[in-house]
């Protein structure tokens, strides 16, 4: 039987809302539409919170959906969606087979099986040199800063959880389009975005334990003052020095390696906050 549904609308000024629900409940979405009003938005038809229960999907409902919404849109004007930055291929897949144009596209890279595997022959490639200069008496230095979470590089915290043991930590090298922490998001607009947090990218390449703890010398620093008093850093710094080695705090691994570590006075504390 061919699935109907429930709007409830409502208009204010020149936009209109509809929520839409299958029949039973088995299927939700809301359509924005910007008709005669001023806004700031870059298209005038959106489509959000499309869901559809677990228990009913692959049956056909979100295409139903998205069909029966196309009926409520003037002029058949384009509806515009925007995904979350971890939305899988198949999502975006759905989207294009269903005529729903992704506001966010540029977001997403998904290489195909033959890049994948370029890329990963490049790493393999890139570690037999490594090894190669090594076992020549060549000695790997690695110079690094201290992220906001505590990465190194763009190793971040979270990746802890999905590795059984330290050690199958310690082992990965490498990471492409590893997800950045919302911090090192914040990071990053404060220190190269000139505070623009939209315009960072939500991901980036990174190396891994693996090869920045073989480092036979490391060289770094946190500089992260912000002036007037106000600091992004002094916890990172301290819980790089003090709290022990974890995988959950990339850089407590820091104090393990050889080297020099440089960092601001203010940075060492003590860290009151300026109402106490």
């Amino acid at each position: 039987m061919k699935p109907t549904f429930i709007i409830n609308k409502s208009s204010y000024k020149g936009s209109t809302l509809y929520n839409i629900m299958e029949s039973n409940g088995r299927a939700f979405a809301r359509l924005v539409v910007l008709t005669e009003c001023v806004h700031f938005e870059d298209h005038d038809v959106w489509m959000n919170n499309v869901h559809v229960s677990e228990e009913h999907r692959r049956q056909g409902l979100a295409t139903a959906l998205i069909e029966f919404a196309k009926t409520l849109v003037p002029n058949d004007q384009q509806i515009y969606v925007t995904l979350d930055e971890d939305a899988p291929q198949w999502m975006l897949d759905f989207c294009k087979k269903n005529a729903l144009q992704i506001d966010n596209e540029d977001d997403f890279y998904f290489p195909t099986e033959e890049e994948k595997e370029q890329i990963n022959q490049r790493i393999a490639e890139l570690e037999n040199q490594l090894n190669a200069l090594k076992a020549e008496g060549a000695k790997l230095v690695l110079v690094y800063g201290i992220g906001r979470m505590c990465h190194i590089a763009f190793w971040e915290p979270q990746f802890a959880e999905e590795f059984a043991s330290v050690e199958d930590w310690k082992k990965a090298t490498h990471r492409i389009g590893a997800m950045l922490h919302p911090l090192t998001i914040e990071q990053n607009a404060q220190t190269s975005f000139k505070s623009r947090t939209t315009l960072v990218p939500c991901r980036a390449n990174t190396i891994g334990p693996g090869l920045f703890l073989q480092a036979d010398y490391a060289i770094g620093g946190a500089d992260g003052t912000l002036g007037r008093g106000m600091q992004w850093q002094g916890m990172s710094l301290w819980m790089t020095l003090r709290y022990g080695k974890t995988p959950w705090i990339t850089s407590s691994y820091i104090p393990t390696l050889a080297g020099r570590l440089f960092f601001l006075k203010e940075l060492a504390g003590p860290l009151t906050p300026d109402m106490n």
